[in-house]
């Protein structure tokens, strides 16, 4: 039986539909040729900062052998929205997250280059448009309050900014999603569309917002296997967290991510803590 489509719906399909054609006579009219396959001079896999900021060098965690299978993690995974706020993330454990999800895994020659790096997550063209942001809103844990960038290459966090409260501004940008206030880590990817425009065109946009759907499946279960919760969100002020985050123009906040370990409910209803 087809579904009957009231005034609104109709609306809102014809204009997805109207964008879907617009991505489609895009990909038909960006040919790929040779210059696809030549790196632009300004072309970087990673963030570049100053020389001076901080970084803080990460532990690469050997998988255990005696971990879950897949199986057992995909059949545990759940979205969990309660955590434990007293209880912080150990930087050892947000490592192997980080590593195992997105983190560089070898190299091999591609866009003639001798050494292109290769990462544990896939992505259009292997040019990894997706960078990932740590905000942590953790008290008494390793890694102090504020904001960082993960470096996937050097397998590090640059200091944003720390010691700082994230947790101020947070609330103003998660739309009455209370139960991210108790996360200890929040974890954002974002879309460099720089990475890829020169090869894909409008098309980078679309495949970006796939690239990060499946980045943060990466994270999701890859924090499943180590004991850890999270749930994604993608109703969030993008614009405010860009502003806070001194992003440029280019750099497209997608999704949000909690992680955290699980607090059992009582009932139904669920509040943040007010401590």
């Amino acid at each position: 039986m087809r579904p009957t489509i009231v005034e609104k719906e109709r609306k809102v399909l014809t204009d997805i539909l109207e964008i879907e054609r617009r991505f489609e006579e895009a990909s038909q009219s960006t040919p790929l040729d040779e210059k696809n396959y030549v790196l632009p001079e300004y072309f970087s896999l990673t963030r570049e900062f100053d020389g001076g900021v901080k970084r803080i060098p990460l532990p690469t965690l050997a998988a255990p052998l005696d971990g879950p299978s897949y199986f057992d993690v995909v059949s545990q995974r759940a979205s969990r929205r309660a955590y434990d706020k007293e209880k912080p993330i150990p930087l050892a454990i947000l490592s192997a997250i980080l590593f195992w999800a997105t983190g560089k895994r070898g190299e091999m020659l591609a866009y003639s280059q001798k050494a292109f790096p290769l990462f544990h997550t896939p992505s259009s063209g292997g040019l990894q448009g997706i960078d990932v942001y740590i905000l942590s809103t953790q008290s008494g844990g390793e890694l102090l309050p504020g904001f960082y960038y993960y470096d996937k290459i050097e397998h590090e966090l640059v200091v944003m900014c720390a010691p700082c409260l994230p947790s101020i501004w947070v609330p103003e940008g998660i739309y009455h999603q209370w139960f991210t206030l108790d996360a200890p880590i929040l974890m954002l990817f974002v879309l460099n569309l720089m990475r890829g425009l020169w090869k894909y065109g409008l098309m980078f946009y679309r495949n970006g917002l796939m690239d990060a759907g499946i980045m943060a499946a990466h994270v999701h279960l890859a924090a499943q296997a180590l004991g850890v919760d999270s749930c994604m969100i993608a109703g969030f002020d993008k614009r405010l967290f860009a502003d806070k985050l001194m992003l440029e123009e280019y750099e497209i906040p997608t999704l949000l991510m909690g992680l955290g370990y699980r607090k059992e409910r009582a009932g139904e209803t669920y509040m943040p803590s007010t401590g």
